[in-house]
């Protein structure tokens, strides 16, 4: 069933599972799939014996998922939906017992509370996954702060957009070849992340096995990107485009001095030229986690 998350994308690229032994499974795919290892190592495997006819919306307060049940140093103690839980420690944890007695996560959803509770001493860590643009924004502040200490670290997840290759013109090479040679990469890590990220060429992070080879990376390269759209068939034209970023979903997008027409799809206006606008639009599926349909503006 499609209701959690990933699952159902990833099982449909399976052909069948079978038994090799009492410890082992043999997975035949489809076809080639390079994230098959990637998927798996991302997932977890949920007993079908107990879950098997829960459906997912039933799930949030089943007993599986109020009382969990674990292998690791720390068992769940109370659990208050929308406020916080609380562990205690596991003292036949099988390497050894924990140092600390119990843990508790509060939840904070305004990013703001959580940065001023943490110099306050109200609570001791936030979690950066979560934080991450909160963090970056407070870096300064937080690191002058002598209470206050910050740890950063190679992370072994990324930041990417998805390309819908079955969009008519997203199907065509050249034109997603444009669009990665049309993001200001650098640009990003500096402007956005404040130097605290780095490039990568996949959505692997540079720590995993198998990460390709840093030279395969496609540069920023702005010339480059306009022959890639003229390969795939397509003309620009320069738009006079506003100094912020204006979002529209509607038939058509007004700049100063014309109406570009597009198919009804989401277009982030940023920039002064088309190819600059395709990156603004890829920039902001990166950035903000939108989920960006693509449209262009074809010259008759």
């Amino acid at each position: 069933e499609a209701g959690f998350s990933g699952h159902g994308f990833f099982a449909k690229n399976v052909k069948e599972v079978r038994k090799v032994d009492e410890h082992t499974l043999e997975m035949v795919l489809n076809d080639i799939y390079t994230s098959a290892i990637y998927r798996l190592a991302t997932r977890v495997m949920l007993p079908e014996h107990i879950l098997g006819d829960v459906s997912p919306s039933e799930l949030k307060t089943h007993g599986f998922n109020k009382e969990p049940i674990g292998t690791g140093p720390w068992k769940v103690a109370k659990w208050v939906d929308d406020e916080y839980i609380q562990y205690e420690r596991f003292d036949g944890y099988w390497r050894g017992t924990p140092k600390l007695d119990s843990i508790k996560f509060r939840v904070m959803p305004d990013k703001a509370t959580g940065i001023a509770a943490l110099q306050a001493g109200e609570i001791q860590c936030i979690f950066q996954q979560i934080y991450r643009t909160a963090l970056i924004q407070n870096f300064e502040t937080l690191e002058k702060n002598p209470d206050v200490k910050l740890i950063e670290y190679p992370p072994t997840g990324t930041n990417y957009a998805i390309i819908n290759l079955e969009h008519p013109n997203l199907n065509n090479k050249f034109v997603r070849q444009a669009m990665a040679q049309a993001i200001d990469y650098e640009g990003i890590v500096e402007g956005v992340y404040n130097g605290h990220a780095s490039r990568t060429s996949q959505w692997y992070s540079k720590l995993m096995e198998g990460y390709f080879n840093p030279d395969l990376e496609w540069k920023y390269d702005i010339p480059a990107a306009k022959e890639k759209m003229e390969m795939a068939g397509y003309k620009y034209t320069w738009l006079e485009a506003p100094t912020e970023v204006t979002k529209t979903v509607t038939k058509e997008v007004k700049v100063p001095g014309e109406t570009v027409t597009v198919p009804g799809e989401t277009v982030i206006v940023k920039q002064t030229d088309t190819i600059q606008l395709i990156a603004s639009i890829v920039a902001g599926a990166v950035i903000g986690g939108l989920v960006v349909k693509f449209a262009f503006k074809k010259e008759t």
